[in-house]
């Protein structure tokens, strides 16, 4: 399943750390650029007055994440 446009997935790789996407692939976030990085990826839309996080446990597949998120704001609307 795709995440719809009002989930955004935040991927950590095997060792917990930040990934981004680049051409190569994904990438662990350096330590100096996180501030940079979740300003910019994790910034709530200037309409949004509610967020809602949600963390899966480490075994989860992403897949099955996105789903129980789906689930979770449907819930909601």
């Amino acid at each position: 399943m795709n995440p719809s446009p009002d989930i955004h997935v935040v991927d950590l790789g095997p060792d917990g750390r930040l990934l981004e996407e680049t051409s190569a692939g994904p990438r662990p976030v350096s330590a100096d650029r996180l501030d940079d990085h979740f300003a910019k990826e994790l910034a709530p839309p200037s309409w949004a007055t509610d967020l809602l996080v949600y963390v899966h446990g480490w075994q989860t597949k992403p897949e099955s994440a996105t789903d129980a998120a789906s689930q979770l704001l449907a819930l909601v609307f």
